[in-house]
C-alpha cells in the first residue's frame, strides 16, 4: 500500500527511497511503529525483490479484519483509533529491466523503463511513459494512462478510465463504466468495454470495439474497423478497410470507408457518406442517408425513410410507410416499399418498384422501367427503355418515353405524351376501367393503332376505320406514316 514511482538511473544499482508517514498524537506510538517498519531488498528469481515491511502488514497477515484502529489497539491496548499512515517510495533501476509489480491503494509511475513491465495494482493510478518492451496492467476504480510505449500492451481496468497513445504494438484494453481514450496505435487495437465511453484516432492495424450504453467516436483506422456497441451512438470516420458496424438505438454516422460498409442496426438513424466499395445496412424506424458509395447497395429499413444518392452500381431497398428517394445510380434499382411514397432520378440502367398507396415518381431512367403500384399515382418521366405499370384507381403519367409502354390500370386514368422514340417492334398497350385514355402521339410517328372501349367514347385527331362490328366507334384502328 505505497505511492510508487520508478524511472531509468544512469547506473546498473538499484536505488530506492522510502518515505513512510503516521500521523498521531502520541509521539511514543510513532516511534514504536517506526521501529517495526523494514525495507527489504532480496535476491528473487533472476532479479530483486522489493518490499516495505510495516507492523499492520503482520497484523493483517495474523487474520484481523478490524483494520489499523485493530491493530493499534491491540499494540498499545490504548484505545487509539485516529492514526493515518501513509508510504511513497521513489525507486530508481537501469534502463533494461523487468518488472513486477503488486500493489493496493497506492499510485504507480514508470519512466523510461524497457522489459517486461507486469503491473497489478487496485484503487491507484497508473502511468507509464516513454517506456518498451511488453506491458501488462491490471487495476481497478482508478485511471490508468500510458503514454509513447514500445511494445505490446495489455491493459485491464475495472471501474477506471484509460488513455493510451503513441504506442507502437499491439494494444487490448479490457475496461468497465469509465472511459477509453487513444491516440497513434501503431498496430492492432481490441477494446472490450462494459458501458464504456470510447474515442480515439489514429490506428494502423485493425481495431475492434465491444461496448454498450455509451457513444463510440473513432477516426483514421487503417485497417479493419469492428463495432459491437449495443445501444451506442457512433461515429467512424476516415476507415481505410472495412467497416462493420452493429448497434441499436442511438444515431450511426460513418464517412470515408476505403472498403465495405455493414450496419446492423435497430431503431438507428444511419448516415453514410463516401464508401468505396459495396454497402449493406439494416435498420428500422429510423432515417436512413446513403451518398457516394462505389459499388453495390442493399437497404432493410423498416418504417425508415431512404435517402439514396450518388452509387456506382446497383441499388436495392426494402422499406415500409416511409418516403423513399433515390438520385443518381450507375446500376440497376430495385425498390420494395409497402405503403412508400417512392422518388427516383437519374438512374442509368434498369428500375423496378413495387409500393401500394402512395405516389410513385420516376424521372430520367437509362433502362427500362418496371412498376407495381397498387392504389399508386404512377409518373415516369423521360425513359429510355420499356415501361410496364400496374396499378390502380389513381392516375399514370408518362412522358418522353423512348421504347414500349404497358399501363394495366384498374379505374386509373392514364395519360401518355412527349413521346420522344417508337422503336420498331415497340408497342403501347393501355388498359384501364372507367377513367379516361389519353395518347398523344408523334406527328411524325410510324405506327398502327387499334383502340377499344366497352363504356366510353373513342376521339382521335387522325382519320381512323371503324370495324365492322362497331358503328358506334367502340372499336377502331387506323396507321400513321409507315405503320
Amino acid at each position: 500500500q505505497a505511492d510508487i514511482s520508478i524511472s531509468a538511473g544512469n547506473s546498473d544499482a538499484i536505488h530506492v527511497q522510502a518515505n513512510i508517514e503516521v500521523s498521531d498524537e502520541a509521539q511514543e506510538v510513532i516511534d514504536k511503529f517506526f521501529a517495526q517498519c523494514e525495507l527489504v531488498l532480496q535476491p528473487y528469481r533472476d532479479g530483486f525483490r522489493l518490499k516495505i515491511e510495516t507492523p499492520l502488514d503482520e497484523f493483517r497477515r495474523s487474520g484481523r479484519r478490524d483494520g489499523l484502529s485493530g491493530f493499534f489497539r491491540a499494540l498499545f491496548r490504548d484505545g487509539n483509533d485516529h492514526i493515518s499512515v501513509s508510504t511513497d517510495m521513489q525507486i530508481e533501476v537501469p534502463a533494461q529491466y523487468s518488472l513486477e509489480i503488486s500493489n493496493k491503494y497506492g499510485d504507480i509511475a514508470i519512466a523510461g523503463i524497457a522489459g517486461d513491465l507486469l503491473i497489478d495494482n487496485s484503487s491507484g493510478e497508473v502511468s507509464v511513459e516513454k517506456s518498451s518492451g511488453h506491458l501488462e496492467i491490471k487495476n481497478s476504480y482508478a485511471a490508468i494512462d500510458v503514454q509513447g510505449f514500445g511494445g505490446a500492451v495489455d491493459i485491464r481496468n475495472s471501474s477506471g478510465a484509460v488513455d493510451v497513445r503513441d504506442i507502437t504494438g499491439e494494444t487490448r484494453i479490457d475496461n468497465s463504466y469509465k472511459p477509453v481514450r487513444f491516440r497513434n496505435i501503431d498496430g492492432t487495437l481490441e477494446i472490450d468495454g462494459q458501458s464504456s465511453e470510447v474515442a480515439g484516432s489514429r490506428v494502423s492495424g485493425d481495431c475492434t470495439i465491444n461496448t454498450s450504453y455509451k457513444p463510440i467516436a473513432v477516426s483514421g483506422i487503417g485497417g479493419t474497423l469492428t463495432i459491437n456497441g449495443a445501444s451506442c451512438s457512433v461515429d467512424a470516420q476516415n476507415i481505410r478497410r472495412d467497416v462493420d458496424i452493429r448497434s441499436s438505438y442511438k444515431e450511426i454516422s460513418v464517412d470515408s470507408v476505403g472498403g465495405s460498409l455493414k450496419i446492423d442496426s435497430q431503431s438507428a438513424p444511419v448516415r453514410a457518406t463516401r464508401i468505396a466499395r459495396y454497402a449493406t445496412i439494416r435498420s428500422s424506424y429510423k432515417p436512413i442517408y446513403v451518398s457516394d458509395v462505389g459499388g453495390t447497395l442493399d437497404i432493410d429499413g423498416g418504417s425508415c425513410t431512404v435517402t439514396v444518392q450518388r452509387v456506382e452500381n446497383d441499388v436495392n431497398i426494402v422499406s415500409s410507410y416511409k418516403e423513399i428517394q433515390v438520385e443518381e445510380v450507375a446500376g440497376h434499382l430495385e425498390i420494395s416499399g409497402g405503403s412508400s411514397p417512392v422518388s427516383v432520378a437519374d438512374i442509368e440502367k434498369n428500375v423496378r418498384i413495387r409500393s401500394s398507396y402512395k405516389n410513385i415518381s420516376v424521372e430520367r431512367a437509362g433502362g427500362d422501367v418496371e412498376i407495381n403500384g397498387s392504389s399508386c399515382s404512377v409518373v415516369v418521366t423521360d425513359a429510355g427503355g420499356n415501361i410496364d405499370v400496374t396499378n390502380s384507381y389513381k392516375y399514370v403519367l408518362i412522358k418522353g418515353s423512348r421504347g414500349s409502354i404497358t399501363v394495366r390500370g384498374n379505374s386509373s386514368p392514364i395519360d401518355v405524351s412527349g413521346i420522344r422514340a417508337i422503336p420498331k417492334g415497340a408497342r403501347i398497350d393501355l388498359i384501364t376501367t372507367y377513367k379516361p385514355v389519353t395518347v398523344i402521339l408523334p406527328a411524325d410517328a410510324d405506327v398502327k393503332i387499334m383502340a377499344n372501349t366497352q363504356y366510353g367514347k373513342i376521339r382521335s385527331d387522325f382519320p381512323v376505320y371503324l370495324d365492322a362490328d362497331s358503328g358506334d366507334a367502340k372499336n377502331i384502328h387506323f396507321e400513321l406514316g409507315e405503320g
